[in-house]
């Protein structure tokens, strides 16, 4: 989840849409089910996770944003 989370706030996204995109993909995400059921689908196939369904609520919505909700700024980083 933070992962991706941080992947999106990287490209741009708001922090409060970030945040809901990713939880969205997660409930969308987990083991696949049916033949060939050892296939991830979702959030977890992107980031190479391993076979454990974490699809469910339970395990990721203790996470919030807080604070401000717009995209963070892209801060410069000296060169050297």
């Amino acid at each position: 989840l933070m992962i991706a989370y941080y992947r999106r706030l990287q490209a741009g996204a708001g922090r409060s849409e970030a945040l809901r995109r990713v939880q969205l993909e997660m409930i969308a995400g987990g083991t696949a089910r049916g033949a060939g059921a050892s296939q991830q689908r979702g959030l977890g196939a992107e980031l190479g996770g391993g076979a454990r369904d974490r699809s469910h609520p339970f395990y990721w919505a203790a996470f919030i944003q807080s604070g401000d909700w717009k995209p963070m700024a892209q801060a410069s980083v000296p060169k050297q």
